[in-house]
């Protein structure tokens, strides 16, 4: 039998073990679209999660649960897949919501006020759709960080006036969400600012890609999830 002296050094082995994990045996988990699920866009091993990979410490890693064209209803569906091991989710959805009504934008309106209440009612179906993808993520009480929509790289100017004014509906959800449930927030449209950023019209290139990266791992080592707050990172600096 165990002496008390031995069941409190093994007690204190296990703590001691659960600490050291908890520290630095980090595994990053990405759901959601092809923001992160943006492999097919640029070269071999110049995507989102590569970029992770790259970067994180050996005792880490990371795993790619996104997939591109995947809009909120997909992500409890996602969220199956996660490891015992998982430590922190980043959560990018919400673009595809808001494509998939961007006709929309071209149809003929009585009224400025008529535009403004179409899309406030787009953007509660998207509520309701967001906030279950974020229930089914916060049941699992591991760290959760969410991701705005970045703006568009239209080439026309008219078009992407229009097209980021309306993705400010979706955004407001998002950012929203993040405040009542007390997450941290990834703002991509201070992140993705340049054309260099983008493979095409909406998916991040090679560049935008290895700046997202940068920043998901400034979360994980920076933000304290033991003291629920929304904190918003990538405001107005990149990292290197």
């Amino acid at each position: 039998m165990e002496s008390h002296g031995e069941k409190s050094l093994n007690l204190l082995n296990i703590l001691t073990a659960k600490t050291y994990l908890a520290k630095f045996m980090t595994h990053i988990v990405l759901l959601g679209d092809s923001i992160f699920d943006n492999a097919v866009y640029v070269l071999d091993g110049e995507d989102v999660i590569h970029h992770i990979k790259r970067k994180i410490p050996p005792s880490w890693s990371a795993t790619l649960l996104a997939v591109d064209g995947s809009v909120a209803r997909d992500i409890p569906d996602q969220a199956r897949g996660l490891l015992d091991d998982t430590t922190h989710l980043f959560l990018s959805v919400g673009g595809n919501d808001a494509l998939k009504n961007m006709y929309y934008l071209s149809m003929r309106a009585e009224s400025v006020a008529q535009v403004m209440t179409i899309f406030s009612r787009l953007a509660i179906d998207f509520l309701n759709n967001y906030i279950t993808a974020v229930k089914s993520l916060l049941e699992t009480r591991l760290p959760l960080t969410l991701c705005t929509i970045y703006k568009p790289n239209f080439q026309l100017a008219e078009q992407q006036t229009v097209a980021t004014s309306a993705l400010t509906f979706w955004n407001d959800v998002i950012i929203q969400t993040a405040i009542t449930y007390k997450l941290p927030i990834i703002e991509l449209r201070q992140i993705f600012t340049s054309p260099a950023d983008y493979a095409n019209s909406i998916e991040p290139s090679a560049i935008g890609a290895d700046k997202l990266s940068n920043w998901i791992i400034e979360v994980v080592q920076k933000h304290d999830f033991n003291q629920p707050q929304t904190i918003i990172y990538g405001n107005s600096r990149n990292l290197s």
